[in-house]
């Protein structure tokens, strides 16, 4: 947070009389910027990135053209901030969306030596067995090379980790 919290004290050396209004889009870096700016009396927005309007004829995205349409639409007032979250909403929703990823990948890899024991016809198409690690104590047992075996036990080790 120091930084962000220099980077608000220098905008303010720089425009000591100015009422300074900014605009990020929202994205993985979360609200930090927001809280710290809002702190330091910056009127600060955060946007959903699909509202910025966009040129028909300007698809290229790049980081300079998307500030330059951020300023630009701040300045007309066509942005509408979204709604921040709390310090405490922001950690009550680390929970469940970790969670909710977990079960993804552990999903995702599941589906990954599936599709290896599919390749190696270890597992019919039509067979729609749950997977399992007994499921996929089998399939190690009835492996027919050393490389499968190894790849089927790398993704295992990722699937029981989660």
């Amino acid at each position: 947070m120091g930084g962000i919290s220099e980077l608000a004290q220098q905008l303010l050396r720089f425009f000591p009389e100015a009422t300074l209004h900014s605009a990020y889009e929202a994205g993985f870096s979360g609200y930090v910027l927001h809280r710290v700016l809002k702190l330091h009396g910056i009127d600060n927005i955060v946007v959903h990135a699909a509202a910025v309007e966009v040129s028909a004829h300007s698809r290229v995205k790049t980081d300079k053209r998307d500030a330059q349409k951020l300023a630009s639409q701040l300045e007309a007032g066509r942005l509408r901030g979204i709604r921040v979250p709390t310090p405490e909403q922001e950690q009550r929703r680390l929970l469940s969306r970790t969670r909710s990823q977990l079960v993804q990948q552990r999903s995702a890899v599941q589906n990954q030596i599936r599709m290896k024991a599919h390749q190696f016809g270890l597992i019919a198409p039509e067979d729609r067995r749950q997977m399992s690690h007994k499921l996929v104590a089998e399939l190690l047992e009835r492996s027919p090379a050393e490389a499968f075996r190894f790849v089927v036990e790398v993704h295992w080790q990722v699937w029981e980790f989660k």
